[in-house]
């Protein structure tokens, strides 16, 4: 099979159109986090102003979450037809337009409604950006932007965390929400602007990676008109192993994020403040984990699901030594933490920016990142909610013992199947 995901000798107009292409994927998934963790700061003034209770600011949270990963699954697929340019200008004053309106009203109910939509449109971003990967952009330029994208998640939830509470700070939760939306709107503005200066290049991209993609799904006897993620690839090309990977992954990176702070409150005494500076912390030391990964892969293995396998034993390891503190050297144990969390990011990487990538060939990088991601997102979603009840109701030490587990399982899952992917997965 040709695959877009070929070595070229890229000229020097090529690399500076793809660097000015990822600097606009970029600026886009980075601006999509002012949309998602503005409402987690304001909840507290809106249900003081009489506006929730929290139960039903709960149930808001939740409506998030099901419709992002519901958008996941979707919007990749989408994602395979429509044009990232459509996509991503979209997600992004949808989401704005859906947090302008958060500033405006008063009703939980449509609170609740605005905060799903934002949900969707957010979940519009990651599956056209990968496609815009596989598809505008040279080799090399590819590679880079696999890993550098990571530097988005940084970037993106400091600034939303800094601006969120400056507003909160010097006015109120009306005009977090309204400042927020106008950014996203902004970051639409600057995609569309953008994207515009390159429509040449982008012409001239997508009609290689057409004729490649065409070329390809003739020889699988396939509607050359129509690349589908069908249920014969799914399980005939491996990405089923990937998906349980995914699971894996999931249960252990936004879920652990999510109860890290809470861990360390408790078992090491850790003041608020002190906690919500490990929150904000965690994700700058995980950025590591891609570009290590990356390497692994490229110099070791040339294989993502081995490579995942060695990420999620490390995380094991340090989880382990975790365990074995017992609540003393409590810095040891963010760093420990903080090294877990940089594996799993790397696992992230393989699986959603790098196993897509083979699929660029076929048409549908879009269609497998979003099932991925989907994947991912389910399991985080459930096994978030099982650690705060198992620290609830056993203790901390046996959910650690659970995170240590899932760290393990995985690693011998991904060894257990990483020779299978090799022998299924779409060549380079």
């Amino acid at each position: 099979m040709k695959n877009v995901f070929t070595a070229e000798n890229d000229s020097a107009e090529q690399i500076k159109k793809s660097n000015f292409l990822f600097l606009l994927c970029f600026i886009a998934y980075s601006f999509s986090y002012f949309g998602r963790y503005n409402y987690s700061t304001c909840v507290a003034s809106m249900t003081e102003a009489g506006l929730l209770d929290t139960g039903f600011g709960g149930i808001i949270s939740s409506a998030y979450l099901i419709f992002y990963g519901a958008g996941q699954f979707i919007n990749g697929r989408l994602g395979v037809r429509i044009s990232p340019k459509i996509m991503v200008a979209i997600g992004l004053i949808g989401s704005g337009c859906s947090n302008l309106l958060m500033g405006s009203m008063s009703d939980k109910y449509i609170f609740l409604a605005l905060w799903a939509a934002n949900g969707f449109f957010n979940s519009m971003l990651w599956s056209p950006i990968i496609r815009v990967f596989t598809d505008w952009m040279t080799h090399d330029q590819r590679l880079k932007a696999g890993a550098n994208i990571s530097l988005t998640i940084p970037v993106g939830m400091t600034l939303s965390y800094l601006i969120s509470s400056l507003m909160l700070e010097i006015s109120n939760w009306r005009n977090v929400f309204i400042v927020c939306g106008s950014l996203l709107c902004i970051g639409g503005a600057i995609w569309i602007l953008g994207i515009a200066r390159l429509k040449p290049y982008i012409s001239t991209m997508s009609q290689r990676n057409s004729e490649i993609i065409t070329s390809n799904l003739k020889d699988n006897g396939q509607d050359q008109s129509k690349p589908t993620l069908t249920l014969s690839l799914f399980f005939g090309t491996g990405i089923v192993f990937i998906a349980i990977v995914a699971l894996f992954n999931g249960s252990l990176k936004d879920a652990v994020l999510s109860w890290a702070p809470t861990y360390l409150k408790d078992t090491y005494a850790f003041t608020d403040a002190s906690a919500s500076l490990v929150s904000t912390l965690l994700p700058l030391f995980s950025v590591a984990g891609p570009y290590v990964a990356i390497f692994i892969d490229k110099h070791v293995f040339n294989n993502e699901v081995a490579t995942s396998g060695v990420m999620f034993a490390a995380a094991g390891i340090s989880l382990v030594a975790v365990v074995l503190l017992k609540g003393s050297l409590p810095l040891l144990a963010v760093a420990l933490l903080a090294f877990s969390m940089c594996c799993m990011w790397g696992v992230n990487t393989m699986i959603l920016t790098f196993v897509p990538y083979r699929y660029g060939g076929l048409g549908i990088s879009s269609a497998v990142t979003g099932t991925l991601n989907c994947t991912a997102y389910i399991a985080a979603s459930c096994c978030t909610t099982l650690y705060g009840s198992m620290a609830k109701s056993q203790s901390w030490s046996a959910t650690v013992l659970v995170w240590t587990a899932f760290a393990l399982s995985g690693a011998a899952v991904c060894f257990a199947l990483s020779a299978v992917w090799k022998k299924l997965r779409p060549k380079n």
